[in-house]
């Protein structure tokens, strides 16, 4: 993020937090201020997505990288702790 206003940063997030193909938004401490999760169908559903966000906030985003997840191993909540 780059010279926002806190205006204009509540518009990005709201537009985040709604739309249909977010699933995971938290804001950071360190060299990335925001962490957007996407669920694409394909690349360029996503590369779609993506280009409509610097669209609209490009005055406010700096840059941006994507990290592909392929599969996502989520570890049995059930076990015990050792």
């Amino acid at each position: 993020m780059q010279y926002t206003t806190k205006e204009r940063e509540e518009k990005f997030i709201n537009f985040c937090l709604s739309h249909p193909n977010a699933i995971y938004f938290n804001r950071l401490i360190g060299d990335w201020d925001i962490e957007l999760e996407i669920d694409a169908k394909d690349n360029q559903e996503l590369r779609d997505i993506l280009k409509n966000i610097r669209n609209k906030f490009s005055d406010i985003i700096r840059d941006c990288s994507v990290l592909t997840i392929l599969k996502e191993n989520v570890p049995n909540p059930f076990r015990e702790n050792m």
